[in-house]
């Protein structure tokens, strides 16, 4: 399971990672063995701000826990830091706005 959750997360396959976090919500703050990534760290990085959105929200209405100030990856970096990173504006502005990242 873990396989596939890494590999589905790196592909931003929302409707995927809603089925594999119903399996086992403790998906969420798993980390890559590689980078220290967590779930929203892929998706942060690859600027997919709808399935941020949309795997925080579904976590939320599950009762999942859900951690904004996510422990940073690998190298200090958190989904905010990637998001910058990237020049992801649009994730940056929610990250920001909606989620309380600094």
């Amino acid at each position: 399971l873990e396989h596939a959750w890494l590999l589905t997360v790196a592909e931003g396959d929302v409707d995927s990672i809603i089925k594999l976090l119903d399996l086992d919500p403790s998906l969420l703050t798993r980390r890559d063995f590689v980078t220290g990534f967590t779930a929203l760290h892929w998706l942060a990085k690859h600027g997919r701000h709808e399935s941020f959105i949309q795997v925080i929200s579904h976590a939320q209405k599950k009762g999942y826990p859900v951690n904004m100030k996510i422990p940073m990856a690998s190298g200090g970096l958190t989904p905010f830091h990637l998001a910058a990173l990237q020049g992801h504006e649009v994730l940056i502005k929610v990250l920001v706005g909606a989620y309380g990242a600094d």
